[in-house]
């Protein structure tokens, strides 16, 4: 059996002359990778490996957030439909709006009266209204905002969904890094040298997640064009993260590849492909914001507000598929999910408005029949390119 020794952990070089395992020595092998291409410090050094564990508990904690306040900001809306279809079933006709109407009334009337009260200001006065508005985080819920302000790219209701989707998937990349905390390849713990427990990626996920629920705070106060630029901010460090990733693996892909076959394959279709699925969402929801702010904050015509980011995503495509299928083929082959999600939006998109005019109608469905295509001909450039060059087989 060949046996290896790590002469100087800072000059990573292997030799043959050793009592250790192979399985010890390729552990080591994926530290000396991080310094000799990247020249950081040794993953398997103490003071970076606590850094490693404080990014990977940010991580969770962000995720945690993140899905709390999300159910918090929905929470008042599902609450109020229920109230007014137990109205509606109850009383029915006109004199349902007139009990709702009555009855909210007096239940903010008797909220101002009690909080203005406990804070020793006038319940008539603005300073009151303010108060109020302090109590509550989350003032309107997200889908009472998009409906506020609809667009000619509004989607459907049913569009959004997906969330949930994202969320259970991130919980999944959640759950497959903190495992990375108790599992060992060899005498090391694989937190200090999966790509996936990454610290550089990671935090621009954690900083991707604190952006998510800042958006909901100022969506909910009809912040719009602060909103759009904090989305655009989203789905730029989500897409850096997910680079980061990509090459984070691929300094380690030839290991993965020959040492860890499940964890490389959860690596591609759990992990990459679930960051595409987030990342190309919030790509098109910060289109829809874009419209929404060039139609409600610009006064932009709804044509003018629906052509442009339509062709903003062209152009993006245009520049994107060929670079994804040539210079960045060795980093980000197995992802696709991003073609299948666009289609899924620009379905909903259509499906949303049935006024919008002939012509805007057609871009999106040429749209969306264009990413369809590159759906499925992105599978099969997968499958045709891993027969001719295997990804990693030349590392």
């Amino acid at each position: 059996m060949t046996r290896y020794h790590l002469t100087s952990p800072k000059e990573g070089n292997l030799n043959e002359d050793d009592t250790r395992g192979p399985s010890s020595a390729i552990s080591e092998r994926h530290c000396v990778l991080h310094v000799s291409k990247r020249g950081r410090s040794l993953p398997c050094d103490g003071n970076m490996s606590a850094f490693r564990f404080a990014v990977i508990l940010l991580f969770w904690t962000c995720y945690v957030v993140t899905i709390v306040l999300n159910a918090l900001s929905n929470s008042g809306f599902r609450h109020r439909e229920h109230n007014q279809r137990r109205h509606s079933e109850r009383y029915g006709g006109i004199e349902v709006l007139q009990r709702h109407l009555v009855a909210c009334y007096q239940q903010h009337f008797l909220e101002a009266y009690f909080v203005a009260a406990e804070s020793g200001i006038d319940s008539s006065g603005d300073s009151t209204q303010r108060v109020i508005h302090q109590r509550k985080p989350f003032q309107k819920s997200p889908s009472e905002v998009s409906n506020k302000y609809r667009t000619w790219l509004t989607p459907a209701g049913w569009t959004f969904t997906i969330w949930g989707v994202i969320y259970v998937w991130l919980g999944l990349i959640l759950v497959y890094v903190l495992s990375l905390l108790w599992r060992k390849n060899g005498p090391v713990r694989m937190f200090e040298t999966s790509p996936i427990a990454d610290p550089l990626p990671l935090l621009f996920l954690c900083l991707n997640l604190i952006l998510n629920f800042t958006w909901l705070f100022l969506w909910s106060q009809e912040w719009l064009l602060t909103s759009a630029i904090v989305l655009l901010l989203i789905t730029s460090s989500g897409w850096i993260a997910l680079g980061a990733f990509y090459i984070s693996a691929q300094e380690v892909g030839r290991d993965l590849r020959e040492e860890g076959k499940w964890d490389l394959a959860f690596i591609r279709y759990i992990v990459f492909n679930g960051l595409e699925t987030y990342n190309a969402w919030t790509s098109i929801a910060f289109l829809v914001n874009l419209s929404i702010v060039m139609t409600h904050v610009f006064g932009k015509s709804l044509e003018a507000s629906a052509n442009i980011p339509l062709s903003l995503l062209v152009v993006v495509l245009a520049l994107w598929v060929p670079f994804e299928a040539t210079a960045f083929d060795e980093y980000g082959r197995y992802g696709f999910m991003q073609y299948f999600v666009l289609t899924f939006a620009l379905i909903g998109i259509y499906s949303g408005d049935n006024e919008r005019p002939l012509g805007v109608t057609m871009y999106i469905v040429i749209i969306m029949t264009l990413s369809a295509v590159l759906a499925v001909g992105r599978i099969a450039f997968i499958k045709t390119r891993n027969r001719s060059h295997p990804q990693y087989a030349q590392l």
